[in-house]
């Protein structure tokens, strides 16, 4: 079953965001897993939701992912990070 992790950020709780993403996944026949979900502590301070989005086929999942962008959700850009080797080894040429 194709997934895709995304997140969402800013005022989702009070504004309604985060329930019109959830309704928009199921509409469509998705699902989804929230896996981080940080409400901020105070009126001012955003939150930040991550979740995992599942459908039956890449076209389903695309859909999904292309109506829940228009309402804030972030897709991962696939990029790749390189970090230091956490031992100090010196590379080879």
């Amino acid at each position: 079953m194709p997934a895709e992790t995304v997140t969402l950020d800013g005022h989702v709780v009070d504004s309604l965001t985060l329930s019109k993403v959830l309704d928009l996944i199921v509409r469509e026949g998705g699902t989804y897993r929230i896996t981080q979900f940080d409400v901020g502590a105070t009126r001012a301070d955003s939150s930040h939701v991550e979740m995992c989005v599942y459908a039956e086929d890449d076209a389903a999942l695309e859909t999904i992912l292309h109506g829940i962008q228009q309402r804030g959700v972030l897709r991962s850009t696939g990029e790749a990070v390189t970090l230091p080797d956490p031992i100090g080894r010196p590379r080879s040429s």
